[in-house]
Protein backbone atom coordinates (compact mmCIF):
# COMPACT_ATOMS: atom_id res chain seq x y z
CA UNK A 1 0.00 0.00 0.00
CA UNK A 2 0.85 3.73 -0.50
CA UNK A 3 -0.71 6.01 1.99
CA UNK A 4 -3.48 3.87 3.03
CA UNK A 5 -4.38 2.86 6.38
CA UNK A 6 -5.71 -0.89 6.68
CA UNK A 7 -8.26 -1.50 9.36
CA UNK A 8 -9.50 -4.99 10.65
CA UNK A 9 -12.28 -6.15 8.70
CA UNK A 10 -10.44 -5.40 5.53
CA UNK A 11 -11.39 -1.96 5.30
CA UNK A 12 -9.06 1.03 3.41
CA UNK A 13 -9.22 4.58 4.50
CA UNK A 14 -7.77 7.24 1.84
CA UNK A 15 -7.78 10.77 1.88
CA UNK A 16 -7.10 13.68 0.11
CA UNK A 17 -6.89 17.70 0.12
CA UNK A 18 -7.30 20.67 -1.82
CA UNK A 19 -6.06 24.16 -0.91
CA UNK A 20 -6.34 27.41 -2.53
CA UNK A 21 -7.69 26.29 -5.29
CA UNK A 22 -11.13 27.09 -6.56
CA UNK A 23 -13.88 30.01 -6.86
CA UNK A 24 -12.85 32.50 -4.30
CA UNK A 25 -10.66 35.58 -4.71
CA UNK A 26 -7.44 34.86 -3.11
CA UNK A 27 -6.76 31.32 -4.43
CA UNK A 28 -3.99 30.41 -6.16
CA UNK A 29 -5.22 28.56 -8.79
CA UNK A 30 -8.92 29.23 -10.46
CA UNK A 31 -10.72 26.62 -11.35
CA UNK A 32 -14.50 25.16 -11.10
CA UNK A 33 -15.24 24.19 -7.53
CA UNK A 34 -16.26 20.88 -9.45
CA UNK A 35 -12.97 20.88 -11.12
CA UNK A 36 -11.30 20.86 -7.37
CA UNK A 37 -13.39 18.13 -6.33
CA UNK A 38 -12.75 15.61 -9.16
CA UNK A 39 -8.74 15.85 -8.83
CA UNK A 40 -9.35 15.76 -5.02
CA UNK A 41 -11.17 12.23 -5.26
CA UNK A 42 -9.02 10.92 -8.01
CA UNK A 43 -6.06 11.20 -6.10
CA UNK A 44 -8.03 9.13 -2.54
CA UNK A 45 -8.93 7.01 -5.50
CA UNK A 46 -6.10 6.10 -6.94
CA UNK A 47 -4.76 5.11 -3.43
CA UNK A 48 -7.70 3.19 -2.92
CA UNK A 49 -6.39 1.14 -5.70
CA UNK A 50 -2.99 0.83 -4.74
CA UNK A 51 -4.13 -0.56 -1.71
CA UNK A 52 -6.10 -3.32 -3.94
CA UNK A 53 -9.46 -1.36 -2.78
CA UNK A 54 -13.03 -0.33 -4.05
CA UNK A 55 -14.74 2.60 -2.43
CA UNK A 56 -17.78 1.70 -0.30
CA UNK A 57 -18.27 5.21 1.48
CA UNK A 58 -16.90 9.04 0.92
CA UNK A 59 -16.84 11.61 3.64
CA UNK A 60 -16.56 15.31 2.14
CA UNK A 61 -15.12 17.82 4.30
CA UNK A 62 -15.87 21.59 2.46
CA UNK A 63 -14.47 24.69 4.08
CA UNK A 64 -15.50 26.60 1.07
CA UNK A 65 -19.21 27.84 2.29
CA UNK A 66 -22.77 26.63 1.34
CA UNK A 67 -22.37 26.91 -2.27
CA UNK A 68 -19.32 24.84 -3.10
CA UNK A 69 -21.24 21.54 -1.57
CA UNK A 70 -23.08 20.28 -4.58
CA UNK A 71 -20.52 21.78 -7.36
CA UNK A 72 -17.85 19.40 -5.16
CA UNK A 73 -20.60 16.93 -5.18
CA UNK A 74 -20.90 16.71 -8.71
CA UNK A 75 -16.89 16.74 -9.29
CA UNK A 76 -16.95 13.11 -7.40
CA UNK A 77 -19.52 12.28 -9.40
CA UNK A 78 -17.96 13.11 -12.77
CA UNK A 79 -15.18 11.01 -11.44
CA UNK A 80 -17.32 7.62 -10.50
CA UNK A 81 -18.83 8.56 -14.08
CA UNK A 82 -15.43 8.56 -15.92
CA UNK A 83 -14.51 5.60 -14.69
CA UNK A 84 -17.88 3.21 -15.36
CA UNK A 85 -18.43 3.05 -11.17
CA UNK A 86 -21.45 3.97 -9.43
CA UNK A 87 -20.88 6.55 -7.01
CA UNK A 88 -20.92 5.26 -3.14
CA UNK A 89 -22.90 6.94 -0.91
CA UNK A 90 -21.54 10.27 0.22
CA UNK A 91 -21.92 12.17 4.09
CA UNK A 92 -20.11 15.10 4.76
CA UNK A 93 -20.04 18.42 6.32
CA UNK A 94 -19.32 22.38 5.55
CA UNK A 95 -17.90 25.27 7.58
CA UNK A 96 -20.44 27.55 8.11
CA UNK A 97 -19.40 29.34 11.49
CA UNK A 98 -16.28 31.09 9.72
CA UNK A 99 -16.29 32.33 5.75
CA UNK A 100 -12.51 31.53 4.34
CA UNK A 101 -10.78 33.77 2.05
CA UNK A 102 -9.53 30.47 0.28
CA UNK A 103 -11.07 27.41 -0.95
CA UNK A 104 -10.57 24.38 0.59
CA UNK A 105 -12.11 20.49 0.63
CA UNK A 106 -10.99 17.58 2.19
CA UNK A 107 -12.73 13.84 0.39
CA UNK A 108 -11.98 10.45 2.50
CA UNK A 109 -12.85 7.17 1.28
CA UNK A 110 -13.57 3.91 3.27
CA UNK A 111 -13.26 1.11 0.78
CA UNK A 112 -12.86 -2.78 0.99
CA UNK A 113 -9.79 -4.36 0.44
CA UNK A 114 -9.89 -7.28 -2.20
CA UNK A 115 -8.13 -10.70 -2.31
CA UNK A 116 -4.71 -10.03 -3.03
CA UNK A 117 -3.20 -11.87 -6.06
CA UNK A 118 0.66 -12.55 -6.59
CA UNK A 119 2.27 -11.63 -9.50
CA UNK A 120 5.65 -12.36 -10.30
CA UNK A 121 8.15 -11.01 -13.15
CA UNK A 122 6.30 -7.34 -13.04
CA UNK A 123 7.50 -4.26 -15.24
CA UNK A 124 6.85 -0.52 -14.10
CA UNK A 125 5.92 1.88 -16.09
CA UNK A 126 5.33 5.73 -15.68
CA UNK A 127 2.11 7.06 -17.21
CA UNK A 128 1.42 10.70 -17.55
CA UNK A 129 3.47 13.72 -16.99
CA UNK A 130 4.15 15.06 -13.63
CA UNK A 131 1.91 18.35 -14.03
CA UNK A 132 0.85 21.10 -11.00
CA UNK A 133 -1.44 24.41 -10.81
CA UNK A 134 -1.90 25.71 -14.07
CA UNK A 135 0.09 23.06 -15.81
CA UNK A 136 -2.69 20.44 -15.17
CA UNK A 137 -5.62 23.15 -16.74
CA UNK A 138 -2.71 23.59 -19.92
CA UNK A 139 -2.22 20.11 -20.57
CA UNK A 140 -5.27 18.24 -19.77
CA UNK A 141 -3.43 15.26 -22.89
CA UNK A 142 -0.85 14.88 -20.65
CA UNK A 143 -2.74 13.88 -17.16
CA UNK A 144 -2.98 9.77 -16.73
CA UNK A 145 -6.88 8.68 -17.58
CA UNK A 146 -8.81 7.59 -14.77
CA UNK A 147 -10.89 5.76 -16.50
CA UNK A 148 -8.02 3.88 -18.61
CA UNK A 149 -6.60 2.78 -15.34
CA UNK A 150 -9.56 1.58 -13.76
CA UNK A 151 -10.41 -0.55 -16.81
CA UNK A 152 -7.22 -1.87 -16.84
CA UNK A 153 -7.05 -2.63 -13.40
CA UNK A 154 -10.44 -4.76 -14.04
CA UNK A 155 -9.44 -6.93 -16.21
CA UNK A 156 -6.16 -7.73 -14.74
CA UNK A 157 -3.84 -6.01 -17.55
CA UNK A 158 -2.18 -3.55 -14.53
CA UNK A 159 -1.11 -5.53 -12.21
CA UNK A 160 -0.61 -2.83 -9.56
CA UNK A 161 -1.58 0.96 -9.18
CA UNK A 162 1.00 3.47 -7.49
CA UNK A 163 -0.41 7.62 -7.49
CA UNK A 164 3.01 9.81 -7.88
CA UNK A 165 2.48 12.81 -5.36
CA UNK A 166 4.70 16.00 -4.81
CA UNK A 167 7.91 14.47 -3.86
CA UNK A 168 8.08 12.96 -8.04
CA UNK A 169 8.10 9.48 -9.49
CA UNK A 170 11.90 9.41 -8.09
CA UNK A 171 10.84 9.25 -4.57
CA UNK A 172 7.76 6.62 -5.19
CA UNK A 173 10.41 4.59 -7.06
CA UNK A 174 12.52 4.86 -3.62
CA UNK A 175 9.73 3.81 -1.77
CA UNK A 176 9.00 0.68 -4.39
CA UNK A 177 12.39 -0.22 -4.45
CA UNK A 178 14.64 0.37 -1.73
CA UNK A 179 18.15 0.40 -2.26
CA UNK A 180 18.12 0.03 -6.20
CA UNK A 181 18.99 2.33 -9.06
CA UNK A 182 16.09 3.55 -10.73
CA UNK A 183 16.59 5.17 -14.78
CA UNK A 184 13.43 6.27 -16.42
CA UNK A 185 14.34 8.37 -19.99
CA UNK A 186 13.12 11.54 -20.81
CA UNK A 187 11.14 12.74 -17.29
CA UNK A 188 12.20 14.82 -14.60
CA UNK A 189 12.00 12.41 -11.98
CA UNK A 190 11.74 14.63 -8.87
CA UNK A 191 9.20 16.79 -10.53
CA UNK A 192 5.91 17.00 -7.92
CA UNK A 193 3.08 15.25 -10.04
CA UNK A 194 -0.10 17.35 -8.44
CA UNK A 195 -3.44 15.64 -8.35
CA UNK A 196 -1.26 12.01 -9.39
CA UNK A 197 -1.19 13.34 -12.88
CA UNK A 198 1.73 10.90 -13.48
CA UNK A 199 0.73 6.79 -11.70
CA UNK A 200 3.13 4.02 -11.71
CA UNK A 201 1.90 1.09 -13.29
CA UNK A 202 2.72 -2.78 -13.01
CA UNK A 203 2.10 -5.34 -15.77
CA UNK A 204 3.80 -8.87 -16.54
CA UNK A 205 6.61 -8.48 -18.55
CA UNK A 206 4.64 -10.47 -22.01
CA UNK A 207 1.60 -7.97 -21.92
CA UNK A 208 3.64 -4.77 -22.72
CA UNK A 209 2.82 -3.97 -26.12
CA UNK A 210 -0.48 -4.55 -25.22
CA UNK A 211 -0.05 -2.67 -22.55
CA UNK A 212 1.23 0.02 -24.66
CA UNK A 213 -1.64 -0.13 -26.90
CA UNK A 214 -4.49 0.52 -24.44
CA UNK A 215 -2.85 3.72 -22.71
CA UNK A 216 -2.55 5.78 -26.18
CA UNK A 217 -0.38 7.69 -24.51
CA UNK A 218 3.48 7.01 -24.18
CA UNK A 219 4.70 4.53 -21.12
CA UNK A 220 7.97 5.21 -19.93
CA UNK A 221 9.62 2.27 -18.74
CA UNK A 222 11.18 2.15 -15.13
CA UNK A 223 14.22 0.54 -15.08
CA UNK A 224 15.52 -1.33 -11.71
CA UNK A 225 19.13 -1.96 -11.27
CA UNK A 226 20.97 -3.42 -8.40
Amino acid sequence: MRDALLLPGGHVITVDNSAAIGEKENDIVKVSNELAAYYTIRVALLEQWSANAEPQAISLANFSGDNAWQPYINGIHQAFKEIGAPMPPITGSTETNMSTLQSGLSITIIGRKLEDTTCASLVWYVYGQPLVGQEVLEQPQAVADLGRIYNGWQRGLVKKVWPVGSSGVAKECERLFPNKTIKIEDLDLHKTAGPATAVLLASHVEDEHILCDYFGLPLKKVVVQA
